[in-house]
């Protein structure tokens, strides 16, 4: 009977500040939207997304596997911790030396010069995102869900800050890249300062082995959805152009600062109920209320976000980016039925 107050006040107190960091995130990412779709074009746009995308789908071969199976590990040690951030690390800098002949390789794929410096630039970022992912899941394993949302907000706080100064100084694309690079660099170091472990890497071929089966699974999960994400911006820019493909990037600006917030803190509070279901039994009707529960919540804000994405994206974007009306009204209707699979 004395835990229960406890518990729902700690609830609450996830709540409150999934919500802060939600919305955060929602004015920040929609801010700099408002200013890079006025100094950039769409060319920029879809340079950007090619390039992202990429180092997207190589922060899936670091950190993100070892994420889940971390957190929910029956036990856990340090040197878990230590050996999946040191595989990771290995991993990032295979991944950083390739992206030196891929870069060239892409620049004269796509005639665009600039790949050559902006996709090895943009990949040293997965050293941070691994680090960033496995420091997340020991988050989770102490219930810290507020210090992973603060550090998030406080991270787009920085990494936006900083990229519309670059923008404004007439950095072009590299502040698109900078954006994400520079959100991704701030997560993992204040993240790391407010749980107070210190996790460093390490090598134990056997405790790489204990978390193999469930990062294995993991990996392939994620690959699968970021493959799928690559290979879509791909076929846009074969078929259309650079150009189009940056009009798909501004209409999926509009829907990703909601998506996105619901995909980062979503899971995080549904976990904290799955983590004490029990059977699966319990586990099964859980999961069906807290779907059910959450479509109730998010399907009406990606409905509503589709029928006024034709007067809200030409307030956000300025003149120019017509075409990304009717991909943004497809994107809200996508999400309204695809949010909430991600809480399972």
């Amino acid at each position: 009977m004395t835990s229960s107050p406890p518990r729902a006040r700690r609830l609450a107190g996830w709540i409150g500040w999934a919500g802060l960091d939600a919305a955060g995130r929602l004015a920040l990412l929609t801010g700099s939207t408002i200013v890079f779709s006025r100094i950039l074009s769409p060319r920029d746009f879809g340079v950007a997304a090619l390039v992202l995308t990429i180092v997207a789908l190589a922060a899936i071969f670091v950190g993100a596997p070892f994420e889940e199976a971390l957190a929910q590990r029956r036990r856990l040690r340090m040197a878990h911790l230590r050996a999946a951030l040191g595989v990771s690390w290995a991993v990032a800098a295979a991944l950083c030396v390739a992206a030196i002949p891929a870069g060239a390789w892409l620049a004269e794929r796509y005639g665009e010069p600039e790949f050559r410096a902006l996709l090895p630039a943009a990949t040293a970022s997965i050293f941070f995102s691994g680090h960033s992912d496995i420091v997340t899941a020991l988050a989770r394993r102490l219930r810290r869900f507020n210090e992973v949302a603060a550090a998030t907000l406080y991270a787009h706080v920085v990494g936006v800050g900083l990229a519309l100064a670059m923008a404004l100084a007439g950095w072009g694309v590299w502040a698109l890249i900078a954006q994400r690079l520079l959100v991704v660099v701030a997560r993992a170091i204040l993240l790391q300062w407010r749980i107070g472990f210190l996790v460093l890497p390490g090598w134990s071929a056997a405790h790489v082995r204990e978390l193999g089966r469930f990062a294995g699974f993991s990996f392939l999960a994620r690959l699968a959805e970021n493959a799928t994400y690559l290979a879509f911006n791909n076929l846009v820019q074969a078929f259309y152009g650079v150009a189009a493909l940056g009009q798909v990037n501004m209409a999926m600006r509009l829907i990703e600062p909601i998506r996105g917030a619901i995909t980062a803190t979503g899971p995080n509070l549904a976990f904290s109920f799955f983590a004490r279901a029990g059977d699966a039994n319990r586990q099964s009707a859980l999961r069906a209320d807290i779907v059910s529960r959450s479509a109730f919540v998010t399907a009406p804000v990606f409905v509503g976000l589709a029928v006024v994405a034709p007067t809200l994206l030409p307030l956000i974007a300025g003149p120019g980016w017509q075409e990304a009306v009717g991909i943004a009204v497809c994107l809200s209707l996508a999400s309204a039925l695809a949010a909430t699979a991600g809480l399972v």
